[in-house]
C-alpha cells in the first residue's frame, strides 16, 4: 500500500425509504471525502426537497436537521502524492432515476442509488465544467459534465471513453449502493493511491455491491501513460463473483459489470479482463491442502477492447497489499490481526475479493449508521 491506510466502515444503515437509504449512504462518502487529508470539495448540489440549510445539506444523514435531496451531488479534488488531480463525482438519486435535475445530466447502472465517477486531465488542470460555488446550488454542465482542460480528458467508467454511449456527455457512472429500504453496511478503504467502497444491501453478509479505484504495476516491456489507473465496479444482488472472462466496461453500461483502465494515454479508458482463476477456486484447492490457509492471487488485468485502435493483453496487476482475491472463504472472514477482510457473495465458493481492514474491528458488527473512522 501507499501512504496512510484509512477508512470509514461498519455503516450500519437502517434508514425507512428508498430516498432515505440512498441519502444515508452518499453521506457516508461525503463525510469521509470532506474529512480526508487529500481531498478538496470544490462542487456541490443539495438536490431537490433537501432539508434545513442548502450549503450544509450534503453530509446530513436523515436523522440530521440538514440533509440532502433526490439527484443531491459533490465534486471533490483528490491530489494524489504523484501529483496527479483526479476528481470524483458522488451522487445519490432517492428512489428518483438518477441523473434527473438538479443533478441532470447522469446515468448509472440500475437507474437508482448512489453512483461515483472520477475524471482527469492529463495535464493536471481541472476538467470539471460545472458550478464551483461549493454552497449545495452547483449545476452540471448540461451538454458536456467534464471536458479537457489542456491536456487529453480520462473518464471513468469506460462509457465515457472513446465509442461509448456517453462518450460526448461524459455522465455515465458506477453504482455503488442501491435504494432499497432494508438494512445494509457500508465500508470505504482508502490510502494514499487508491480507494475502495463495499455495500452489502440486506446486512447479510452478501456484498451486493464492490468497488475499486486505483493504480497499477505494469507490465515488463510496457510503457504507460498518464491516468494509468484502474476501476473495477462489481453490481448485483448477492450474486457476485469476480467476472474473470467478463468485460469490466462495456460501451453502453448495460451490465452489472463496469470499470475500465488507461494504458496509453491517448487511448483513454479501456475495457478490462481480469486474469483466469477458475483452478484455483475449485475446493479441491483452496483452502490449499498443502500449506496452511487460502492462497492469496494477485490481481492481473487484461486489456479486452475492439474500439480502435484495438487493444488486448496482459498490462499489468494491482497493488495486492490492497486489493487481492481469494477463493472459497467465507464473506468477511479475516486474517488473524483483522489487517485483511474478504468481501463478495454469500455463497461460499464464489471467489472474492480481499481488502484491507483496520486490525481491531469484527466485521459486521457495527450498529452505527456513522460506523468506524481508522
Amino acid at each position: 500500500m501507499a501512504g496512510t491506510l484509512t477508512g470509514s466502515i461498519e455503516h450500519y444503515l437502517s434508514s425507512a425509504t428508498g430516498v432515505d437509504m440512498a441519502r444515508d449512504i452518499f453521506a457516508c462518502l461525503v463525510n469521509f471525502f470532506d474529512g480526508h487529508a487529500q481531498m478538496t470539495r470544490i462542487a456541490s448540489q443539495a438536490g431537490s426537497s433537501y432539508v434545513g440549510t442548502q450549503s450544509l445539506a450534503l453530509p446530513g444523514y436523515t436523522s440530521d436537521g440538514n440533509r440532502s435531496g433526490v439527484n443531491a451531488f459533490g465534486v471533490w479534488r483528490w491530489d494524489k502524492v504523484n501529483g496527479d488531480k483526479v476528481y470524483i463525482l458522488v451522487q445519490h438519486s432517492g428512489g428518483a432515476t438518477i441523473g434527473t435535475a438538479p443533478g441532470n445530466p447522469g446515468v448509472a447502472q440500475g437507474n437508482y442509488g448512489v453512483a461515483v465517477q472520477y475524471a482527469m486531465d492529463s495535464s493536471g488542470g481541472n476538467p470539471w465544467n460545472g458550478g464551483t460555488a461549493n454552497a449545495g446550488a452547483d449545476a452540471k454542465n448540461g451538454t458536456n459534465v467534464w471536458v479537457p482542460n489542456g491536456g487529453t480528458l480520462l473518464v471513468w467508467p469506460r462509457p465515457n471513453g472513446p465509442g461509448g454511449t456517453y462518450a460526448t456527455g461524459r455522465q455515465y457512472l458506477c453504482a455503488v449502493g442501491y435504494y432499497t429500504p432494508t438494512p445494509a453496511r457500508f465500508h470505504i478503504i482508502m490510502d494514499d493511491d487508491q480507494i475502495a467502497m463495499a455495500c452489502d444491501m440486506g446486512n447479510n453478509s452478501g456484498y451486493d455491491y464492490l468497488h475499486y479505484f486505483g493504480p497499477y504495476t505494469v507490465r515488463t516491456g510496457l510503457t504507460a501513460g498518464t491516468g494509468a489507473y484502474v476501476c473495477m465496479n462489481l453490481t448485483g444482488m448477492d450474486a457476485l463473483t469476480t467476472p474473470w472472462d467478463t468485460d469490466l466496461g462495456v460501451l453502453d453500461g448495460s451490465t452489472a459489470y463496469e470499470g475500465g483502465a488507461v494504458l496509453t494515454t491517448a487511448n483513454q479508458v479501456r475495457t478490462i479482463r481480469c486474469a483466469s482463476l477458475y483452478d484455483a477456486n475449485d475446493t479441491q484447492y483452496s483452502p490449499n491442502p498443502l500449506v496452511p490457509g487460502f492462497d492469496i492471487f494477485d490481481a492481473f488485468v487484461r486489456m479486452h477492447d475492439a474500439t480502435s485502435p484495438s487493444q488486448y493483453g496482459f498490462f499489468g496487476k494491482i497493488d495486492p497489499s490492497f486489493l487481492a482475491f481469494v477463493c472459497n472463504a467465507n464473506s468477511l472472514s479475516t486474517n488473524s490481526t483483522k489487517t485483511r477482510c474478504v468481501f463478495g457473495s454469500s455463497t461460499k465458493s464464489h471467489a472474492k475479493w480481499l481488502l484491507p481492514w483496520d486490525g481491531a474491528t469484527i466485521p459486521g458488527s457495527g450498529l452505527s449508521q456513522t460506523g468506524v473512522q481508522f
